[in-house]
């Protein structure tokens, strides 16, 4: 008997003959045939399609059924397995292609694993009425999975993107810069995700997230020291970093002051380095202790917007003050959300352009009582005007999509030139406003724009030029010579460094064919090889070339003069040096690991936020080792599909 044919497990009741049992039909051609029984007990499989009769006995198996299929003139999906035709993109140029289809259980499997890790769709998906019939009639020939087997393929897709990754890290040609933070979830369970960001072998910026794990408490410096190092062990990536950036909290720095002792010796100048501030956390901070000062103001702004949106008839009256007063501005007032000072900017900005209206209304609703005064609206202008360096450098930093180093200085010191001259303006409140946030700023510049100097003289656009620009802007005559000189002390040590291993290695690799037993006997006056002679011969010259002052990549880069790039147009750094990485071939290796440090946490931060949220509660349902496997895999497989890099600040700095 054929197999596509098995008796029921229970009879039908009806005690009938074998030959009229209820069947189950196993096979998938039947979704196509229908089977009938004559007037004289014969059957027949009757196609749904063009409603012939073919031979429907169980000995006569499936096969001409299939044949009758694949051919039959009324079926427009013929042979499902092989003549599907599927459209897609190239992976070379991008271009559309079309190509057969055939379906494969495993690799739906797959895909529907890769889907709920992408986007954090619950293992119960699967069992959803409404998901299981639209799968089938996607692909009848899907087999739905359980949550309990599509957890297993999630997990399984985790070890395997990790073991791809560990790969990665073994054969990357430069050094690995790291994030980390400390969140709660709603369990109020403590987390820790640390970041790796390196640029690879084709000169693009990558960032990973290489651990996320509940902390138990106490979150102290030495636990997290420690559990830090620990990753960087089992990663095998310990002898690789370069720096970390960390937020502006006193545990942060013990945590990097432990750890810069445990990876002293393979840290570049001996981790001077080692310990970056994050640049999105201190603009925070230093905007939030400026509007601090100035809260009345941005009160009575916040509930004169409130007063006008808390009913549609005066909503309609404040439109028709706007139409007297000329405004012509389309936008709405809005209202802002105080923890985030970018919506408090914008609220600022658009209540500015109804000043006119808002006035009008003092004198026409006796119940509007918290309107600024006209002093209070010009304080609020200047105030407006003073943020929007903030909000623009902000802006240009979280619409990169691979924020490399450089970027940062530009606009920072933009930001130190704005809070310089309005601390020594005439207006005493900006003074008085300014002065706190200046306290702040100076002091996250004092510790970092070594390496933000250092990363914009590896920009051809700005080299030196740049510092030589700004710091007369920001320091009398003989301090600006003294940082510009300080900038340039710390490239030539740095480049040194790296000149100095570059050697080295080419030392190794020079000599990796030299005998040293036979130096002794050289120096017994023995009957030495040719060979051994050219190898000591070759080890003299390194050595002593080594000590001759030489040229090297740094002044030629630097001798050479900057490039002009149009400001509209974009530019690539690490493309440039990928193009000019045989002309610097020291440099550009210094290059790589200087471009590719992250002046700001975020993409740690939002691996715990999408769309704003921490960990939703379904996932602070699951084990903390599911989560895990869930952030880093959808993390891994994210950057997969839309690149390398995923940047995400104006959430974290508003």
């Amino acid at each position: 008997m054929s197999e596509d044919i098995v008796d029921d497990d229970v009879n039908d009741g009806n005690h009938s003959p074998p030959s009229l049992r209820r069947r189950k039909l196993r096979s998938v051609i039947w979704n196509d045939f229908e089977k009938e029984e004559d007037s004289n007990g014969v059957l027949w499989a009757k196609c749904k399609h063009c409603k012939r009769n073919l031979t429907g006995s169980s000995t006569s198996g499936t096969t001409h059924l299939k044949r009758h299929l694949a051919h039959c003139p009324k079926n427009k999906n013929q042979d499902v397995r092989q003549k599907f035709l599927s459209w897609g993109q190239a992976k070379t140029d991008g271009s559309t292609c079309i190509s057969n289809f055939k379906f494969d259980q495993n690799q739906s499997r797959q895909d529907l694993a890769h889907m709920i890790m992408l986007h954090e769709y619950p293992f119960k998906i699967v069992e959803h009425p409404g998901f299981i019939k639209f799968a089938k009639n996607l692909q009848p020939l899907f087999k739905m999975v359980s949550r309990n087997t599509i957890k297993s393929d999630c997990l399984a897709i985790y070890k395997k993107e990790k073991e791809k990754l560990s790969t990665v890290f073994e054969t990357i040609p430069g050094r690995i810069s790291l994030t980390t933070d400390m969140w709660t979830s709603n369990q109020t369970l403590g987390y820790i995700c640390l970041t790796a960001h390196f640029v690879d072998h084709d000169w693009v910026l990558n960032k990973r997230i290489i651990n996320f794990a509940v902390e138990p408490s106490p979150h102290t410096a030495i636990n997290l020291c420690d559990t830090i190092y620990r990753q960087l062990l089992e990663w095998k990536i310990d002898g690789k970093i370069s720096t970390m950036t960390v937020d502006n909290l006193t545990t942060n720095d013990s945590m990097c002051a432990r750890l810069k002792e445990k990876l002293h010796d393979t840290l570049p100048l001996e981790g001077k380095f080692f310990h970056v501030r994050c640049c999105a956390h201190i603009l925070n901070l230093v905007v939030q202790s400026g509007l601090e000062v100035i809260n009345n103001v941005i009160h009575k702004v916040r509930e004169s917007v409130k007063y006008v949106k808390a009913s549609q008839s005066r909503q309609q009256i404040f439109q028709e003050l706007a139409r007297v007063s000329k405004i012509s501005s389309e936008k709405k007032v809005c209202l802002d959300v105080p923890t985030r000072w970018n919506s408090t900017f914008l609220m600022l900005q658009v209540a500015l352009e109804y000043k006119d209206a808002f006035l009008q209304m003092t004198q026409c609703d006796l119940n509007y009582q918290v309107a600024p005064t006209k002093d209070e609206w010009e304080n609020a202008k200047i105030i407006c005007n003073f943020l929007k360096v903030f909000y623009d450098a902000t802006n240009i930093f979280s619409a990169t999509k691979s924020p490399t180093a450089n970027i940062f200085f530009p606009e920072l010191v933009s930001i130190r030139c704005a809070l310089h001259e309005a601390y020594v303006c005439d207006k005493l409140f900006m003074r008085s406003i300014v002065e706190r946030m200046k306290d702040k700023f100076d002091k996250y510049w004092g510790e970092c724009s070594l390496i933000l100097s250092i990363a914009v003289v590896l920009d051809p656009r700005y080299k030196l030029k740049l510092l030589e620009y700004y710091y007369p802007k920001i320091y009398y005559f003989e301090r600006s010579e003294m940082e510009i000189q300080k900038a340039k002390n710390a490239i030539r040590d740095l480049y040194r460094e790296y000149e100095r291993k570059q050697a080295s290695s080419t030392e190794r690799s020079s000599l990796s064919g030299f005998n040293f037993a036979n130096e002794e006997r050289v120096g017994l006056n023995t009957n030495p090889s040719r060979q051994d002679k050219m190898n000591l011969f070759h080890q003299f010259a390194i050595e002593s070339s080594s000590r001759v002052e030489r040229k090297g990549d740094l002044d030629h880069y630097l001798d050479e003069a900057i490039i002009i790039v149009p400001p509209t147009d974009e530019f690539d750094v690490l493309s440039w040096w990928k193009s000019n990485a045989l002309n610097y071939p020291t440099l550009s290796i210094m290059a790589r690991d200087i471009l590719g440090i992250p002046i700001s946490t975020v993409a740690s931060e939002s691996a715990f936020s999408t769309g704003g949220r921490v960990l939703d509660q379904y996932r602070s349902s699951l084990l903390p080792e599911t989560v895990e496997a869930l952030i880093c895999g959808q993390d891994w497989l994210r950057a997969s599909i839309d690149g390398t890099y995923i940047f995400n600040l104006s959430f974290l700095l508003f």
